[in-house]
């Protein structure tokens, strides 16, 4: 099967927002600072693959790239 590389991006883009939100979520809701530290770095780690998602949309916007999924 093969999808759009800007339609797979956003697919993607939308399940690691759901994942920070739930993050997010958590952070409220813990009351141990490490716990706290950890979520902010999966966080930090979801966003940084959000920004590569991003680049992957706008160098492809143009384009009808395919990827085998």
């Amino acid at each position: 099967m093969k999808m759009s590389a800007v339609v797979l991006a956003e697919m993607l883009r939308e399940v690691l927002e759901a994942k920070i939100n739930r993050c997010s979520q958590k952070m409220l809701d813990t009351h141990m600072p490490i716990e706290v530290e950890r979520l902010e770095a999966q966080i930090i780690a979801y966003q940084w693959v959000q920004g590569r998602l991003q680049d992957i949309v706008i160098n492809n916007e143009d384009k009808d790239t395919k990827i085998m999924i």
